[in-house]
């Protein structure tokens, strides 16, 4: 890499992780405030649901249609629109308090920008050769952890000095500030990442933009969106009733929250590690050891006689989830081009989030009908169909695939 091009990556690369701190902050004070809200104001406990619901569905919408925009018209303009999205109904949520239409009008606007502002990560991974790329996407995932982490408690901090009347005003203004980092780092990348790209799978037809049908049918990437599909629906299965496990298990709300928030540090904690790994040994049998992780911490859970053990299990399915996300990431960076990247790794998110939301219920379902055990061995079980497409791959070195395996 050119020193000049070099230092454009590297101010690129720390600009998308400012702004992936402040979409994980945003996205933290969502989660711990927003269903509670609007159930609140409807007096009905379903309604929590419903908020996650119509959230998950706007992201899915904005992950579709913002990969779409971004590789016609570029990264920077497609990322600002969504942290443009989640500022201003950051600030719509903050003048809402009791306004029911507001909030959820607001809530399919921030799930929407939101589902575009995860496509960030692929504009890190673009930037980068195969050698080099799923580590520093691993390094955009972490600064992630600090919004993640910081977020909720930091908002709550400070709209506790201006006193309960004032509370939700200012958690969502704080929000509002977020996304407003978020827009102002992403409006700073010049020149767009998309002419930072590094594309070492060329298509067969020349510049031609591939579509979509044409370019699942490449192996590995039929294989990596079936990995990341399923390691989210069975992480999101058994996290869903974490809480409930441990209070079954006699534990306290501080222990469902201790191992929750454990649970949370292994999906991202160990992201740099991860892509290391993906780097040096391949995508592969990255995929394959994250599969197997999560297949154990699945089986841990299902044996589980106590928090401890559940705990345990739980910290391992997010480290296989991890491993499927950045691998899954790396690989729809290896196998398309510029102009067909974002759109690519828009439908992976669509269907990723499509997936949470049956893991979630498939989770509760689970554990009503046939106890942790039935959840476990379920959740185990869904992930061997998709490694087995990653066993038969191909991959001589790290990111790059035999030409069978890219459909030519």
């Amino acid at each position: 890499m050119a020193p000049a091009r070099e230092a454009l990556v590297r101010r690129s690369t720390i600009l998308l992780g400012v702004a992936q701190a402040a979409l994980w902050g945003v996205l933290a004070i969502w989660v711990s405030t927003s269903p509670a809200h609007v159930a609140g104001l409807t007096g009905k406990r379903y309604w929590a649901g419903i908020a996650v619901a119509v959230y998950t569905l706007s992201a899915a919408a904005g992950a579709l249609l913002g990969g779409r925009f971004m590789d016609r018209f570029g990264r920077r303009p497609g990322l600002a629109g969504g942290y443009s999205m989640i500022f201003a109904s950051s600030v719509v949520i903050s003048f809402s308090d009791t306004w029911l239409g507001g909030v959820v009008a607001a809530t399919i606007a921030l799930g929407f920008g939101a589902g575009v502002a995860h496509l960030g990560r692929g504009a890190v991974a673009e930037m980068y050769p195969p050698e080099n790329r799923a580590r520093w996407v691993g390094v955009v995932l972490l600064a992630g952890t600090a919004g993640a982490v910081g977020g909720a408690p930091g908002a709550g901090l400070l709209a506790s000095s201006f006193g309960e009347a004032s509370h939700h005003a200012v958690v969502w203004l704080s929000a509002a500030g977020l996304g407003l980092i978020g827009l102002l780092s992403t409006a700073a990348l010049r020149p767009d990442p998309r002419d930072l790209a590094v594309d070492v799978a060329p298509t067969s037809g020349g510049e031609r933009r591939r579509p979509l049908g044409e370019m699942f049918r490449q192996p590995p990437l039929r294989a990596a969106l079936a990995t990341v599909v399923v390691s989210q629906m069975a992480m999101t299965g058994i996290m869903g009733v974490a809480s409930v496990v441990v209070h079954d298990h006699g534990g306290t709300t501080t222990a469902s929250a201790v191992v929750v928030s454990l649970h949370l540090g292994a999906m991202f904690a160990f992201s740099p590690l991860i892509g290391v790994f993906l780097d040096r040994r391949g995508r592969k049998p990255g995929l394959l050891a994250g599969g197997a992780v999560s297949i154990a911490g699945a089986m841990i859970g299902a044996a589980a006689g106590g928090t401890l053990l559940f705990g345990v299990g739980l910290f391992l399915v997010g480290i296989g989830w991890s491993v499927a996300y950045l691998g899954a990431t790396a690989v729809v960076s290896d196998v398309t081009t510029a102009t067909e990247r974002q759109g690519v790794l828009g439908v992976v998110d669509l269907v990723t989030h499509g997936s949470s939301t049956i893991g979630a219920l498939a989770g509760g379902f689970l554990l009503d009908s046939g106890g942790l055990t039935m959840l476990g061995l379920v959740m185990g079980a869904i992930l061997v169909p998709a490694l087995a497409l990653v066993v038969v791959l191909r991959e001589p070195t790290p990111g790059r695939w035999a030409l069978a395996e890219l459909g030519r």
